[in-house]
């Protein structure tokens, strides 16, 4: 009775209220607790469907979740259980009431179903309450896994490294794994893992490490399961020789000639063009290099990053890769170094034989210069060995070691004792910077004598040209000397005046204090009988050269090398035409393209006088070809003789010299060459000697065309003592040209310098050296 006595008592208790308002509130009461006590546990699920997208044949997972809730207020263990067998079901937690729902894993394993749409479910138990089954519907596709080349055949010649690019799709998300196998490792991949679809695939083929003949690799792709190969066939050939490179390699030096820059040229061996592409092989943040895409027959522009110039020697290789595989690719070193600059290489010293040799010294400091020179004379020409020389000198002074007073000449002279000629050439060093020059004289058959000065050199090159014409009985001849360092590789290129290659060759080697001249003919037999433009490349280190001219009447005389530095105007302070005298001017195109030269021609009008207008018979405008060079000539028509100054100005970077040509008569004529000038000076110190029936001679120009100059004239003897001081005036662009003892006279019958200076303003100074019997030649400037 244990419910009635329940319902009784609650009914008592709802009748001792006498309130029909609370009978019937105790109805509803025990009609809730009735109800309560039948009620039917139930499970529900969200959502109420489990609907999977997938792919089929592959082995990644799927995951679904679905939170199970029940109107339990009493906790129920639950669990869940599939009999589909491409299904695995987890729940979490293990019991749920209302208010704490739990939920249901579903994991669904792709590969286990093929593509289409699968049906299945997943029941949940939660005893009392009915199971409770959830549709679950699979809609399954096939992924994506594709590479486009789908197999790839290539061919190449070692050494090289290709690259092959594949274009891999596959669906996403998903992460794409490639790998690469082969013998001997020749085939790589740049990158291995991918997450973007279509992913660039790079493949690298060394043909270095295959062997010659097929080559079989393998790439592998995986991606959301998926595995496909790339099959890869190399077959190795024997690399075919399409271009070539002049300098086989590139020495740049700091120093003048630092932001210059120095041209690769390179040649098609095939007749057509053959694409290119520059890369570094090895990282040089010290050189601008041309990196990027050319075809051969090309002009390659390297330079120094003189911002970044590393403290000690560097080295770096550029290659050069043809677009066709299967030709050969050529690699160019590339080094940097320190120029031997604090001692002087007069490179040619000539006695005996007829020739005798004047080496002067000039000390542009205000303290006295120590120096010690030392001479080397040529014993094999075989080897290039030269060894310790002691020729005699006039007075015989103490040449070897001695001082210079500050602002002090000084000059010493060989006998020419010996009956045949000894060649070689001389060492200056010194306690502070000197210039200077030596000439050399050579008694002709005749009894005339020819001079040729010699620079002193303070700064060696790795890289020079020089100009050539052996037309009309006409031969060139160079001397080289390596006077600063180790065992240096000599090689020599040849191209006509259109920019013609002619050949090159390798010239051998310059051991250390070695030295040679030689005729260009023998050297380079393609020069013969023609003119153009050679250029020499000493590797490693730094060489020290000049040029020498010789005609059919006997006239010889030098040629300054022409390093690759950057000018764009260059002037000539001395031309002179008629009476005799004659002048041409030969520009060089040191630039990568043609380059349009402009000349202009100036009168001269004396001390004070303006520029004037002056046409010597010159065309006003001239072409070049890269690498060549242009030769013009004055007339020499008129009776009495004329002068001024020329200026030649281009786009591109150019470098020149002046020859002054005399014919004294039908068979005899005397030369001299003076390199033209990139850049004026201020202040310019001028050795002269007129002792012994010498005369100095002198032309100046004002760099200023549009303002006078006014110049201050220091003459000092040997000793550095002023002997007098002066003034010169110069008109806007005036030339002047005198005797320096007419001029003067305080230096007639006697040697020392004069120092002209003009703050603010640019000089061009050109000396002249005039000795008895006729011969003359030019001669270098301290500036």
């Amino acid at each position: 009775m244990g419910g009635n006595e329940r319902v009784t008592h609650r009914i008592a208790v709802i009748l001792w209220a006498s309130k029909m308002g609370f009978m019937r509130y105790a109805g509803l009461i025990f009609a809730a607790q009735f109800l309560a006590a039948a009620q039917t546990v139930t499970l529900t699920a969200s959502p109420s469907q489990i609907n999977i997208s997938g792919y089929a044949s592959t082995n990644s997972a799927r995951w679904q979740i679905v939170n199970i809730s029940t109107n339990s207020s009493e906790y129920l263990r639950f669990w869940a259980a599939s009999a589909d067998s491409w299904m695995m079901v987890t729940s979490n937690p293990a019991y749920i009431r209302v208010g704490e729902p739990g939920s249901v894993g579903l994991i669904y394993v792709n590969g286990s179903l093929p593509a289409g749409q699968h049906r299945g479910s997943v029941t949940v138990y939660a005893p009392p309450a009915a199971p409770l089954v959830i549709p679950v519907v699979a809609n399954l596709v096939d992924a994506v896994l594709s590479a486009n080349p789908a197999a790839i055949s290539v061919q190449g010649a070692a050494p090289a490294v290709l690259s092959v690019n594949v274009q891999v799709t596959y669906t996403l998300p998903a992460v794409l794994q490639a790998e690469a196998a082969s013998q001997n490792g020749w085939l790589t991949l740049e990158k291995t893992y991918f997450g973007d679809s279509p992913a660039n695939l790079v493949l690298r083929i060394n043909t270095t490490v295959a062997p010659l003949g097929m080559n079989s690799g393998l790439v592998t792709l995986r991606a959301n399961g998926v595995t496909k190969t790339v099959p890869v066939v190399l077959e190795v050939v024997t690399a075919t020789k399409a271009m070539a490179v002049w300098p086989p390699r590139l020495d740049l030096l700091d120093g003048t000639n630092a932001q210059a820059p120095q041209g690769l040229e390179v040649r098609s061996l095939t007749g057509v063009a053959v694409p290119f592409t520059v890369e570094a092989a090895m990282a040089a943040d010290w050189l601008h290099a041309p990196l990027g895409t050319w075809s051969a027959p090309a002009r390659l522009p390297f330079s120094l990053d003189t911002t970044r110039l590393p403290t000690q020697a560097a080295t770096s290789i550029m290659r050069l890769v043809p677009r066709d595989p299967t030709q050969e690719v050529l690699e160019v070193p590339v080094s940097f170094g320190r120029s031997a600059i604090g001692s002087g290489v007069i490179p040619q010293i000539a006695d005996g034989g007829g020739f005798r040799t004047q080496i002067t010294l000039v000390n542009d400091n205000p303290k006295e210069a120590s120096v010690r020179m030392d001479l080397f004379r040529l014993i094999s020409r075989t080897t290039r060995a030269t060894e310790p020389w002691w020729p005699v000198f006039e007075g015989s002074p103490g040449w070897q070691q001695f001082r210079i007073p500050a602002f002090g000449v000084v000059s010493f002279e060989t006998l020419g004792l010996p009956d045949q000629a000894d060649s070689g050439w001389a060492r200056v060093q010194s306690s502070l910077p000197v210039r200077g020059f030596a000439v050399y004289r050579q008694r002709q058959l005749s009894g005339r004598d020819q001079e040729a000065s010699v620079p002193m050199l303070s700064e060696r090159f790795s890289r020079f040209v020089l100009p050539f014409d052996q037309t009309g009985g006409q031969a060139a001849a160079m001397a080289v000397a390596n006077g600063c360092g180790p065992a240096a590789q000599v090689s020599a290129a040849a191209v006509d005046d259109e920019g013609r290659l002619l050949g090159s060759t390798s010239l051998g080697s310059w051991p250390s204090l070695g030295h040679d001249a030689f005729l260009l003919s023998a050297a380079l037999p393609v020069t013969a009988g023609r003119r153009g433009t050679v250029e020499f490349i000493g590797s490693p280190g730094c060489i020290a050269a000049v040029g020498l001219r010789f005609t059919s009447q006997g006239a010889f005389t030098s040629v300054d090398p022409q390093p690759p530095t950057r000018a764009y105007r260059l002037v000539f302070p001395q031309v002179a035409d008629g009476g005799g005298f004659s002048t041409s001017l030969v520009i060089t195109n040191l630039d990568i393209v043609p380059a349009t030269v402009r000349l202009q021609f100036r009168g001269s009008g004396g001390e004070g006088a303006v520029w004037s207008s002056w046409d010597p018979g010159v065309p006003s405008t001239v072409t070049i070809a890269p690498s060549a060079s242009v030769t013009v000539e004055t007339s020499g028509a008129p009776e009495a003789a004329t002068s001024g100054w020329a200026e030649a100005t281009s786009s591109q970077r150019i470098s020149g010299f002046a020859v002054f040509r005399r014919r004294q008569s039908p068979t005899e004529l005397q030369e001299a060459t003076v390199a033209g000038r990139a850049v004026g000076a201020s202040r310019i110190v001028v050795p002269f000697d007129n002792t012994n029936g010498l005369v100095t001679s002198m032309a100046i120009v004002n760099g200023l065309t549009t303002a006078p100059l006014a110049a201050q004239v220091s003459i000092r003897d040997t000793a550095g003592q002023v002997v007098k001081s002066g003034a010169m005036q110069l008109g806007a662009g005036g030339h002047a040209a005198f005797e320096v003892p007419r001029r003067f006279p305080e230096t007639d019958g006697k040697a020392g310098s004069l120092e002209i200076s003009a703050p603010g303003g640019y000089l061009y100074v050109l000396p002249l050296r005039f000795a008895p019997g006729g011969a003359f030649t030019s001669v270098r400037v301290a500036e």
